[in-house]
């Protein structure tokens, strides 16, 4: 028999070798020599104290074993020695709160086990709040649930400074517990000295308590101080809008909050500075107007998001917040709201558009022909954009589109249809186009000239005569045509019906086979038949034969006479194929050199 205090603290019940140590080994005695066997122990402990029972055999030299077993009962008395230490007060900072905790030593048949909870009180000092910790150490082997917990006193040494210092309870084998300021109750110890104790006015521990019940209690007070402001951080963003009509933009903005000591009593307040001018213009969670009424705050600490519809700009959130000890911050989180939506242009359909006219070298000869034509000429109707103006520009297919290209200059290189992009364009840069055509035509031959490549030019504005052909070409070409002196006569019809030539190039000379149609889609064949100097030459439009040039008589008097010729109208429309007069039959042309 042996109290469980007077164990080893590391002692194992199924250690044999420890057993045969603590308790001693079996002998055996045989005719021949043999030996003892322990067979595993059989414990039965609860918290250590209880009894064991060990078994043994013998055995001799033969292999021969003893029927019968040897049996030793080790009884373990219940011994309750045990002792407690409950910590003082403590001031902490957030963050950095380590204040002391409970400590405790097993010394006889006991398993103690600690817990705590803590209430937290609005402070009425400096500190922050207070934290009412309860300790609770129990006793598993003592542990008596019928029975109240023996609460220790928060002034156990009657001073009036309840907390100041940490207290002890030594339980000690008969249901002693004393109280005291250090882990030894003995007289010689004189810790404390009677007149420190002030309530009782004895030495060597505070009180004497007689308590089996296995429960301890104890309260400790922490104060907590906090003088450091949450800190607010987000990164600033942009944020698209889709919408030309409304001209606003969903936003969700996360942040992030850093509080050191109150991070479950955080107070965020949220409010707009539109137009980010320093001017707090709304309180965005006390909205009575209807305005952002979608916003939302939404998140835990540490990560929050601001979300809503907010019109396109850049704007600020400023976000207010406030911990539990009453420190507070705020910062302006920047973010903008940007038209991502391209204006969507809506074309006409295809334009058809005549080349016109140009002199380059200023020698009353059309060069070549040309027209301008813009942008704005395709747009359905006017756009709208949250932004300002829409802008329009115009290239052909293929090329690359320039903002500046409000129009471009049609070419004869251009005739036929040209496959055009219509470009629009918001005031931030967003761009889209829509794809039309142009029908360039050049029923005026500026860019060909007549079918065989010659030009109109005038040669005497006052008597209404021009020339026509290439630049040193004659009106005909063949080895028998002179170029110097020939003269021909023809007739100009109006521009609907085309233009005709017809006339001779001098006795013996090859005329054109009654004339040429150049009326676009014409039949560019000659007609029939051959005219000589001299001959009448059929007019196809008045049905009326007309008669041939002398060469040698002068100017036609019914040229001088037609007032249409006298004044000069129809050759200037004549070049611009605008207005022609009904006939120009007398007009003197002459081959160009």
């Amino acid at each position: 028999m042996i109290d469980c205090d007077d164990l080893p603290y590391s002692f194992d019940a199924t250690d044999t070798l420890q057993l045969q140590q603590l308790f001693g080994d079996a002998t055996s005695e045989d005719n021949c020599s043999s030996w003892e066997r322990e067979l595993p122990p059989v414990p039965d402990l609860e918290c250590g104290f209880g009894t064991i029972i060990r078994r043994f055999r013998a055995r001799d030299v033969n292999g021969n074993e003893s029927v019968n077993l040897c049996t030793q009962v080790v009884t373990i008395k219940e011994v309750h020695n045990f002792e407690i230490k409950f910590p003082a007060d403590a001031e902490a900072i957030c963050g950095v709160a380590d204040p002391d905790s409970v400590t405790y030593t097993e010394i006889g048949c006991d398993l103690l086990a600690v817990n705590h909870t803590d209430e937290v009180f609005s402070a009425s000092g400096d500190e922050c709040y207070k934290i009412f910790r309860k300790w609770k150490v129990i006793n598993w082997c003592q542990f008596d649930e019928n029975q109240d917990p023996l609460v220790i006193g928060r002034d156990e040494d009657c001073d009036g400074r309840p907390g100041d210092e940490c207290v002890y309870v030594l339980h000690r084998p008969g249901g002693k517990n004393y109280i005291d300021r250090d882990d030894d109750e003995t007289e010689p110890n004189n810790v404390p000295l009677a007149f420190q104790n002030i309530c009782n006015g004895i030495d060597d521990f505070w009180r004497k308590v007689d308590y089996d019940g296995g429960q301890y209690q104890y309260t400790q007070i922490i104060k907590v101080y906090d003088d450091i402001d949450p800190e607010i951080s987000a990164d600033p963003q942009d944020f698209c809008s889709y919408d030309n009509v409304n001209c606003t933009g969903l936003v969700g903005l996360p942040f992030r909050v850093d509080e050191n000591c109150t991070p479950d009593d955080l107070t965020i307040k949220v409010f707009l500075d539109a137009g980010a001018d320093g001017t707090i213009d709304f309180d965005l969670q006390n909205l009575t107007d209807g305005a952002f009424d979608d916003f939302r705050l939404t998140g835990s600490y540490p990560n929050y998001q601001l979300n809503g519809r907010f019109p396109i700009g850049c704007h600020a959130f400023e976000v207010h917040v406030k911990d539990g000890c009453g420190n507070a911050n705020s910062e302006l989180l920047d973010f903008c709201v940007v038209d991502c939506k391209a204006p969507s242009p809506v074309c006409i359909n295809g334009l058809a558009i005549e080349l016109m006219p140009v002199d380059f070298d200023g020698d009353d000869v059309p060069d070549s022909g040309q027209m301008a034509i813009w942008a704005n000429d395709f747009i359905v109707s006017p756009m709208a954009d949250c932004t300002g103006p829409v802008t329009y520009s115009i290239n052909r297919a293929g090329d690359d589109p320039n903002v500046d290209s409000t129009g471009i200059v049609l070419t004869c290189a251009d005739t036929g249809t040209l496959v055009v992009e219509i470009w629009a364009y918001d005031q931030t840069g967003n761009a889209d186009f829509c794809e039309t055509y142009i029908l360039v035509q050049d029923n005026m031959y500026h860019g060909t000239g007549l079918p065989d490549g010659r030009h109109l030019r005038r040669h005497s504005y006052r008597s209404g005569r021009w020339r026509a052909g290439r630049r040193g070409a004659p009106l005909y070409q063949g080895n028998d045509v002179e170029t110097t002196n020939a003269k021909t006569t023809c007739t100009a019809l109006r521009p609907a019906r085309g233009l005709r030539l017809y006339g001779d190039a001098g006795a013996g000379r090859e005329l054109p086979q009654r004339g040429i149609d150049l009326r676009p889609g014409a039949d560019q064949q000659a007609h029939p038949g051959r005219a000589a100097a001299g001959q009448p030459v059929p007019d196809d439009r008045r049905g009326r034969e007309q008669q041939p040039l002398d060469h040698d008589a002068g100017p036609d008097p019914a040229a001088q006479a037609d007032p249409v010729d006298r004044h000069g109208i129809r050759e200037q429309h004549e070049l611009a194929l605008r207005r022609a007069p009904p006939t120009c039959s007398r007009t003197q042309y002459q081959p160009v050199v």
